[in-house]
């Protein structure tokens, strides 16, 4: 891996301890565990003796020490073994990951060079601090060793960050990181692996030297090329496979199938749940306190005793059906028999592949349906009933299903559209929050025990889709009992000067976007102009919106729409850069 002098550490990037750094030493064991010395994680799931770094052969070595959980090098778990570690790998220990990662150390010299400048600019901080507001911040990243963006460019370890890929990702520069480089397919240009948020991104160029966005994964995937590969590999990410496809990275395949549960008995989970949130705190939603099953002399004889509360405003009817549905949380299960599926699916009236399926109970005001190998959405001849179960069946009802990877990403945006008005869910309200908030809980493994079964005939045609790429944000077919909310359309501001978006009618919009960084300094304050909306299309013509340097959300509402914009800044001093610039509008019934 490295010489014998290189310094390496350790550093928790999640769980428990994470910021916390351990550095590795050639001529001292590094042991991970519950114990009180070494690297110490306290978690339930970390042996106390759980594994142990050392160095051998010019190289640090990683073992696990018949640890109850196991240890995990990149996704490969460990069991009583010992695998070889490289700068850029993450280890995954219970519930924390630690990233290799080289530390440099200054020589005598560099300290000097960097400490005297810094003892000069205290004396003269009053004078400089104006000045130093008007630079704005260099868009450029170091790396330990030279990116190579081609044979026509020299290589050089640092790399210059488009503002524009910054600006479409709501990224900001400070927290964004190289992690490793590869050249998987041997073509002389790197692929670039960057962190930010919890998650992976990674770009390359082209022959020009510009770059190319291959998309982005979650962090900790298994993405060394295997047997000798020349291309990009697929990367293996927990139970979901990601490979390229148009130039991009997508979720390729998944194991099992993620099914969302409700459980059996709703208000025995909404008081678990409720009893959860008090101990850690947080605040129990009304939703939690409802009795609906209850008869009305009970649930009268519950709030006297315990708080109970019924909510009796007819306007709540649509909060309370959706903070119902909170309780509906994903689980990973094996599926039994999919020519039961197909026979299932075909007395429904359904004859081609499905991506997922939504059950009659699985959200409020949602019918249930499919959604097809085709991308169509087909609603069911007959409710699911209780032809779909668990083998384990005290976890509860199965829900809705998503069969495939593209199916679970596209059930999650479609519902958000039907809710929220857009894959990104940006007119959800309150009551829509915390529904979204358990409906995009991590699956998980599969659990290999329990599987999801479906009572059908035995049918030869294929159930389950293939990983097609299919459009989302469809307006799943409702059931008239919630109005599904308008649909809404946004743009991402990525640079300065003019830029138009046509809805549909006669409106036109033209929004005139200044500078993204500012400083007190030059005039600038945080009611600025940051940009403006007219309407240039229809009679009359006029101002629509107008959006300042202020963080957070603010909505307007004109005579043919509604708009919302959402930023994001940073402040450095007096000054002030826009890190995210989103607008949003959505059309107004012709009534209104």
């Amino acid at each position: 891996m490295a010489a014998a002098g290189t310094e390496v550490d350790l550093i928790a990037i999640s769980g428990p301890v994470e910021g916390a750094r351990a550095a590795l030493k050639p001529d001292a064991k590094l042991v991970i565990g519950r114990s009180s010395t070494g690297f110490q994680i306290p978690d339930s799931l970390v042996s106390i003796y759980h594994a142990q770094v050392g160095w051998e052969d010019g190289s640090y070595w990683i073992t696990d020490l018949d640890s109850a959980t196991g240890t995990y090098v990149d996704g490969h778990p460990l069991k009583n073994e010992t695998a070889q570690l490289q700068l850029g790998m993450v280890i995954r220990i219970g519930d924390s990951e630690l990233e290799v990662s080289r530390r440099r150390r200054f020589s005598e010299l560099e300290v000097l060079a960097i400490v005297a400048p810094l003892v000069i600019s205290l004396f003269v901080i009053a004078l400089t601090l104006t000045a130093a507001g008007n630079r704005a911040a260099n868009l450029a990243l170091q790396w330990i060793e030279p990116i190579h963006r081609g044979a026509a460019f020299e290589p050089s370890a640092q790399l210059e960050v488009p503002k524009v890929y910054l600006r479409s990702h709501g990224m900001n520069i400070r927290d964004l990181r190289i992690r490793r480089l590869t050249d998987f397919d041997l073509n002389g240009r790197d692929e670039v692996w960057f962190r930010y948020a919890g998650r992976d991104y990674i770009v390359t160029f082209d022959e020009q030297g510009r770059w190319v966005d291959l998309g982005d994964v979650p962090k900790g995937c298994d993405d060394r090329p295997v047997d000798g590969r020349r291309a990009l590999p697929a990367l293996a990410c927990t139970d979901v496979t990601y490979d390229l496809y148009q130039g991009k990275y997508r979720a390729a395949q998944q194991d099992g199938v993620v099914v969302w549960l409700r459980p059996h008995f709703e208000e025995e989970a909404a008081r678990r749940i409720a009893d959860l949130l008090k101990a850690q705190g947080e605040p129990v939603p009304e939703s939690l306190k409802i009795s609906r099953e209850l008869p009305k002399r009970a649930a009268k004889a519950a709030k006297a005793a315990d708080g109970i509360i019924e909510l009796l405003d007819p306007r709540e009817e649509s909060t309370r059906a959706l903070m119902g549905s909170a309780l509906v949380r994903p689980h990973r299960f094996g599926l039994r028999g999919e020519a039961n599926l197909a026979g299932f699916l075909q007395a429904r009236g359904i004859t081609e592949p499905v991506h997922y399926l939504i059950c009659e109970d699985a959200l409020p005001g949602v019918a249930p349906q499919v959604l097809t190998e085709t991308g169509r959405l087909v609603a069911l001849s007959e409710p699911c009933g209780n032809d779909v179960v668990l083998s384990s069946h005290k976890l509860g009802r199965p829900a809705a299903m998503a069969f495939t990877a593209e199916g679970h990403r596209a059930l999650l945006a479609d519902a958000s559209t039907f809710y929220g008005g857009n894959p990104a869910g940006i007119y959800l309200n309150k009551s829509h929050n915390l529904l979204f908030k358990w409906l995009k809980g991590e699956p998980g493994y599969t659990v290999e025990v329990t599987q999801l079964k479906f009572s059908g005939d035995e049918l030869a045609f294929p159930a389950i889709a293939v990983e097609n790429k299919v459009a989302l944000g469809r307006q799943l077919l409702p059931t008239g009992e919630v109005d599904p909310a308008p649909l809404a359309v946004t743009a991402t501001l990525l640079s300065p000067g003019r830029a138009v978006l046509d809805p549909p009618g006669c409106t036109l919009l033209e929004i005139k976007v200044g500078t993204w960084s500012c400083a007190v300094s030059e005039g600038c304050l945080s009611s600025s102009t940051f940009f403006t909306v007219q309407d240039v299309g229809c009679v009359p013509k006029g101002p629509v919106m107008a959006g300042s340097y202020k963080e957070g959300v603010a909505t307007m509402s004109a005579p043919r729409l509604d708009l919302r914009s959402d930023m994001r800044l940073r402040q450095d001093g007096d000054r002030i850069t826009v890190i995210e610039a989103k607008l949003t509008y959505r059309l107004k019934d012709e009534s209104g």
